[in-house]
């Protein structure tokens, strides 16, 4: 059987039409919004990457992980937020509940990485420039 398609769990539809394909390109046509409640062996079986929010609404990454693992998932999973303060402890947490399961966390940010939305200029302003 062929793993060709990506199941994007816990999004909002917006966000499951466009995210896969920033992430994964060409496959992102083979995209399926599913809910965590739906996840099977079977569905699982055709999957070749499972993508979802680090922290969802119902769940996050460590309880998708699980789920996962008990059902013999061997793809890759892949956990997507806009900022995580500490990445490293999230890999560690999956890979503590999950271990063996290929696991990323994608930082989507929220664009410029500046904190100021435009340049401040401190001190008084010089009009002669």
């Amino acid at each position: 059987m062929s793993r060709d398609q990506v199941l994007a769990i816990g999004f909002r539809d917006d966000e499951a039409a466009s995210l896969p394909s920033r992430l994964f390109g060409a496959l992102a046509d083979k995209t399926r919004a599913v809910e965590m409640e739906s996840l099977t062996a079977d569905l699982l079986e055709k999957t070749m990457v499972v993508l979802s929010p680090v922290f969802g609404g119902r769940f996050d990454a460590i309880d998708v992980a699980v789920r996962l693992v008990d059902h013999g998932y061997s793809g890759r999973y892949v956990a997507v937020a806009p900022q995580i303060a500490d990445p490293s402890m999230v890999l560690r947490e999956v890979a503590a509940f999950a271990p063996g399961l290929s696991f990323d966390i994608v930082e989507t940010g929220r664009g410029p990485h500046d904190t100021q939305p435009f340049p401040v200029q401190k001190g008084p302003i010089d009009k002669t420039a």
